[in-house]
């Protein structure tokens, strides 16, 4: 990232680029209600992908899972790479 060269200091670059990842995100999501094209989702890695969501999404009602604080550390980074499969999608034509 070119911010690494400004050499600000001890700042949480990762946050940086998980608000600019949900910004893409949520961009992607205005798009696709002013204009929609659900053909994206219709793909076998699409498919993958949304059940992969919908699992991680129950684990957070796992009654036997360790730690909830772990689960947000270990989605939250993973999620919203897999996510940004459908905002590179519906932007790259070509």
């Amino acid at each position: 990232m070119f911010i690494y060269r400004l050499d600000i200091g001890n700042y949480p670059y990762g946050t940086v680029m998980d608000f600019m990842e949900l910004l893409l995100i949520i961009g992607f999501f205005i798009q696709q209600k002013q204009q929609s094209n659900w053909e994206i989702f219709k793909g076998p890695i699409s498919t993958m992908i949304l059940i992969w969501i919908c699992y991680n999404l129950i684990e957070i009602v796992n009654p036997t899972a360790a730690s909830i604080l772990a689960w947000v550390y270990t989605v939250r980074s993973v999620a919203i790479i897999m996510l940004m499969y459908f905002v590179f999608l519906y932007n790259i034509k070509t």
